[in-house]
């Protein structure tokens, strides 16, 4: 055994040296600012931490921040036996306030799996939970009816490069941000009334990329609260998307393909990025309210009666 500088370290057989970690600073941090550190890697790492020490054995069990990947392990079932011990070795004291999920979607374990995980989240109050779905050859159906929280206030769901096509609907009446990537939209998904967006009541910044509309019907995007919207490289094919927002304040609109019928007497903020400036109608527009826009390849603008005209490439608008 070697000591110097208030440091010890111990040999081991063929060489092998360990810092005793009693002695090493991050063990000396408080729990919060370690919490925080290791809730920057996947929890299988995490758990492996509980062999440093006894300062460190249980230190895991009281995580805040659960990041679980599939990725981390060879077949599903070790990563489901996993999840089951993490999930029942877990201090159910603490509640937690994000979770962040990655899976390879292989079989019909998936779905009892990714509620197992979803229901303990909600259970202790999860606030953001963030979705994604690893690379696999096909499209993946994803059920919404997982969802149901009265805490979630951010959701991110995503999956590249193929897409997610959502089924049913949720309850997140608490939900104010909502970020979906790669997703197919259906009948069932974009109804009016029954739709997920109806069931944010108090959704406030919604964000869609890389998404396509499959359904039959055009999309209503209608929220009394909804203050920022973000509609990113997806495609409308003969769809419209009907945008009725009383407070709608940002508004960017990037590379979309499709017609947008705007309603949004509020707005302060536009940003269109396209080649086609009839992709973008308004019935009604902010006016004197609206402070600045800045459109890259056609700039675009609403006069009376709802009119959109091109007016040039590669400006920069700013009101005064």
């Amino acid at each position: 055994m070697e000591s110097g500088r208030g440091k010890t370290r111990m040999k081991f057989g063929r060489g092998k040296t360990r810092m005793n970690v009693q002695g090493d600073r991050l063990s000396n941090l408080p729990d919060d600012l370690i919490h925080k550190i290791l809730s920057l890697v996947g929890i299988k790492l995490v758990v492996q931490t509980s062999a440093l020490s006894s300062r460190w054995r249980y230190l895991w069990t009281s995580l805040p921040c659960l990041n679980f990947s599939s990725e981390d392990f060879k077949t599903l079932p070790k990563f489901s036996n996993f999840v089951t011990n993490v999930l029942s070795s877990r201090n159910n004291q603490i509640e937690m306030p994000s979770a962040i999920l990655s899976f390879h979607v292989t079989s019909e374990v998936f779905e009892v799996l990714v509620k197992r995980i979803v229901n303990y989240a909600f259970y202790h109050n999860v606030k953001q939970l963030t979705v994604s779905f690893l690379p696999y050859e096909s499209e993946v159906e994803f059920p919404l009816s997982l969802f149901s929280s009265q805490s979630l206030e951010h959701l991110t769901i995503g999956r590249r490069p193929n897409f997610i096509i959502l089924t049913s609907t949720w309850e997140l009446t608490s939900l104010t941000t909502l970020h979906l990537e790669s997703i197919t939209f259906n009948d069932e998904v974009t109804a009016k009334d029954t739709g997920i967006f109806s069931k944010c009541a108090n959704l406030k910044k919604l964000v869609l990329k890389y998404c396509k509309m499959g359904s039959s019907n055009d999309v209503d995007i209608c929220h009394s609260e909804l203050s920022s919207l973000t509609l990113e490289d997806g495609t409308l094919f003969r769809n419209v998307i009907n945008v009725v927002e009383p407070q709608l304040k940002d508004l960017t609109v990037r590379n979309w393909q499709g017609l947008h019928l705007i309603s949004a007497p509020e707005l302060v903020s536009l940003r269109f990025e396209g080649w086609q400036s009839q992709w973008l109608q308004f019935s009604s527009y902010g006016g004197g309210a609206l402070m600045r826009g800045e459109v890259v390849g056609v700039v675009v603008w609403a006069v009376d009666g709802g009119e959109v005209m091109g007016l040039a490439c590669k400006r920069r608008y700013v009101k005064t």
